[in-house]
């Protein structure tokens, strides 16, 4: 599920990265060798394999072409190492502007998705053992893959509604597919200590000493992680069956990056998820909350403030974004989310983020 509860297709192969050099391949001298010739490799994503002379494989051209390039490429090759006439004098070169080369924007994006991920994992118990707070397994997961095994205040529980009151819902997910859509998996104990009294409105203390999780991010790169440590989570859910959640994580609590081994630390602050009703021809409305959300990386704390608002439609999960999250570090604004001129969800950052 992403953000916003709505399935996504499980990530494929991730796109080629717009700044990685292209290498194409120039016959110089009889010879092929590899060369660098353009820094964006958008070429290079429709020709995988091509030299100077055009797309397609090596071979079978028209010879009078052939040679023509052949001897330019030639002639720059030795123009480059020294050879040949000497340099046109600078003066007659034309001024190139060399735009500075983006950053990257993938630790606004994690900062962006840290606190609804540990929501996710901390909450497991409520977010993902239960639907509707409705247990829907207490044995094999999703296509038989993994186990979730389930207790309530410490005996067992069967399928079916989690009773209203005060109650501590502990569950050990054993390389559980939780989503056969995206190929979530999850693995380590939760517990929810919840009351409630008709469960529209329930409050719970989660937490978690290692609970991982895979393929829950949607936007980031923090596509395996885990959470350490604690927080409140409330859910209040309407007669329409929209409902807000808002996550309090506790102060110290933590998400590991298990692909990188770095970690982001919550220092304060709360994440809400609100869904609202959609207008008409839409299938969702969603808006997330950030109130001074508090996350260090590194040593380095970022302070996350604002909202932003999503309509989805029945086709597809662009959506129409609205709205601006913005990251400030020591009062300094160094990134923000938002929904650009044409709605559509957008980053952009300031000053270089560590990595997370």
């Amino acid at each position: 599920m992403d953000e916003a509860g709505i399935p996504m297709r499980a990530p494929g192969r991730l796109p080629r990265d717009p700044h990685r050099p292209a290498t194409w391949m120039l016959r110089v001298g009889g010879k092929m060798k590899k060369t660098l010739l353009f820094k964006n490799s958008s070429a290079h994503a429709f020709c995988p394999e091509f030299d100077i002379l055009g797309c397609g494989a090596i071979g079978g051209r028209d010879p009078a072409r052939h040679a023509f390039l052949t001897l330019l490429v030639a002639a720059a090759v030795v123009s480059g190492c020294g050879g040949g006439s000497s340099p046109a004098n600078p003066v007659d070169q034309p001024s190139v502007n060399t735009p500075p080369p983006a950053l990257d924007t993938d630790t606004a994006l994690s900062l962006y998705e840290s606190a609804w991920l540990h929501a996710s994992l901390t909450a497991s118990a409520l977010e993902h053992a239960a639907i509707d707070y409705g247990v829907w397994t207490t044995d094999y997961c999703v296509f038989g893959s993994g186990s979730m095994l389930a207790s309530l205040d410490g005996g067992p529980v069967t399928t079916g509604a989690l009773p209203a009151g005060s109650h501590t819902f502990a569950v050990t997910f054993s390389d559980c597919l939780v989503d056969g859509l995206v190929g979530t998996s999850l693995s380590g104990t939760a517990s929810a200590e919840y009351t409630s009294v008709d469960l529209s409105d329930v409050t719970a203390l989660v937490s978690t000493t290692s609970m991982r999780g895979t393929l829950l991010a949607f936007r980031s790169g923090l596509h395996d992680v885990t959470s350490d440590g604690s927080g409140t989570w409330r859910r209040v859910t309407t007669g329409a069956g929209l409902s807000t959640t808002t996550y309090v994580p506790t102060v110290g609590s933590r998400l590991v990056n298990n692909l990188t081994g770095n970690s982001a630390t919550f220092a304060g602050g709360s994440y809400t998820n609100s869904q609202v009703t959609p207008p008409p021809g839409a299938s969702a409305s969603v808006e997330q909350d950030f109130d001074r959300l508090v996350v260090a990386i590194n040593g380095t704390e970022y302070t996350l403030d604002g909202s932003l608002q999503s309509i989805y439609g029945f086709v597809g999960n662009q959506g129409t974004h609205t709205g601006e999250i913005r990251i400030t570090s020591n009062g300094t604004l160094v990134s923000r989310v938002y929904g650009d001129a044409n709605g559509l969800f957008s980053v952009e950052v300031l000053s270089a983020l560590p990595p997370f």
